[in-house]
C-alpha cells in the first residue's frame, strides 16, 4: 500500500480554475492516478463553493474518484460540539460574573 494524499480544497479549486503551475498539475495527476482521500469538510467545500460553475459536472466526477474519510464526520461533530459547549460555558460565566 503506497502513500495516500489528502487533496485540500484550495488545490482542487486551483486545478479547475487552471491556476496550478505545471509541476503541480503533474504531481496532482500522479496522486489522482494512484489513490487519494478527502475529508467530509473538503467534499462539502468543493461541492458548494467554486469559481467555475460551468465545470461542476467535472468537479463532481473528480470528487467521486476520492476515498472520503467518513470517520472525520464524527470527529468534526464532536469537535464542533466541544467548541459550542466551551462557548456556551464561557458565555454563561460572563453572564454570571456581570451579575455579581
Amino acid at each position: 500500500m503506497g502513500q495516500k494524499y489528502l487533496i485540500d480544497t484550495n488545490v482542487i479549486s486551483h486545478l479547475f480554475a487552471d491556476r496550478l503551475p505545471e509541476i503541480g498539475k503533474q504531481f496532482l495527476a500522479d496522486v489522482i492516478n494512484n489513490d487519494f482521500v478527502n475529508s467530509v469538510a473538503v467534499e462539502i467545500e468543493v461541492l458548494t463553493y467554486h469559481e467555475t460553475p460551468e465545470k461542476m459536472p467535472l468537479i463532481e466526477e473528480f470528487m467521486q474518484l476520492a476515498t472520503v474519510l467518513p470517520q472525520l464526520a464524527l470527529v468534526n461533530l464532536r469537535c464542533a460540539g466541544a467548541r459550542l459547549n466551551a462557548v456556551v460555558t464561557c458565555t454563561k460565566a460572563l453572564s454570571v460574573s456581570e451579575l455579581g
